[in-house]
């Protein structure tokens, strides 16, 4: 035991080790201690998992690396809006596992908001979350810790959530947990629209079309509650815009009415 707690010591003083590991040498002998259950060296265990509120997580590399080890075959396919991974158990090799993580499932688990099918997810400071900096990474690994908590949890020794399940924020693009990036500067912050920006562009519009790209937008950037002045009424953006969309749509069908009304008369004359 004192050769580990000195060995955990000078690994907690070194800058190889995670952060969350550094200076903390009673979390890199525990540390120590789970990867020899898991049979895992300790470097390996200090990269791949992570203590959250108290609970051991683990990347879902490392989630693949115990399953497959375990015997288990794991495949996994992913792009930049799916993914899907299959598990066959070495018990029951006729029957296939599947689960698929789209970013539809993540918009519905308040992950991140979809705009023209694209991932937004910024913190309150205008920093881009990990679901928009990567989302394939962070579908594919949604998909593997879902499966294999559903079909090989045996194998995974406790270790049946990612960093990010348990609440982590700042993750890395292999699920890690990492610190958040410095806030950009002003003048280098994505420049979104102003909510009586987007009511001024709406009241400007020409088609429906325009007003319903604006709504999209404005539901990107959280705005669709923001107060707002429209046609001397101040009221909630999102409300203004779907008023203004209405009464364009309203004025689009008149004027399709009225072209086929002067359709029917030009044709009756001849």
């Amino acid at each position: 035991m004192g050769e580990q707690i000195e060995y955990a010591e000078m690994l907690a003083r070194s800058g190889m080790v995670p952060k969350h590991f550094r200076n903390r040498p009673a979390d890199v002998l525990w540390a120590i201690g789970y990867a020899a259950e898991l049979g895992l060296g300790p470097v390996a265990a200090m990269q791949g998992i992570t203590v959250i509120n108290g609970v051991p997580s683990a990347n879902a590399q490392l989630m693949g690396t115990l399953v497959r080890r375990a015997g288990h075959k794991l495949r996994v396919r992913a792009t930049g809006t799916e993914a899907v991974a299959e598990l066959i158990r070495a018990d029951d090799p006729e029957h296939v596992f599947r689960v698929s993580w789209t970013l539809d499932d993540a918009a519905r688990a308040g992950l991140c908001r979809l705009v023209d099918g694209q991932p937004i997810a910024r913190d309150d400071k205008g920093r881009q979350l990990p679901w928009m900096s990567y989302p394939r990474a962070m579908l594919r690994a949604r998909a593997i810790s879902e499966l294999c908590r559903e079909a090989a949890q045996d194998a995974l020794s406790g270790l049946i959530y990612t960093p990010e399940e348990l609440g982590a924020v700042w993750v890395d693009e292999e699920g890690n947990l990492t610190n958040a990036p410095a806030a950009p500067a002003i003048e280098q912050q994505p420049a979104g629209p102003s909510a009586q920006d987007a009511a001024d562009r709406a009241a400007r519009a020409t088609t429906a079309e325009e007003v319903s790209r604006l709504y999209r937008l404005a539901h990107g950037y959280g705005l669709l509650e923001a107060p707002v002045t429209a046609g001397g009424i101040t009221g909630q953006l999102g409300d203004a815009l779907i008023a203004r969309g209405r009464a364009l749509r309203a004025a689009e069908q008149r004027h399709q009415d009225d072209s086929e009304s002067y359709a029917d008369t030009e044709y009756d004359d001849h």
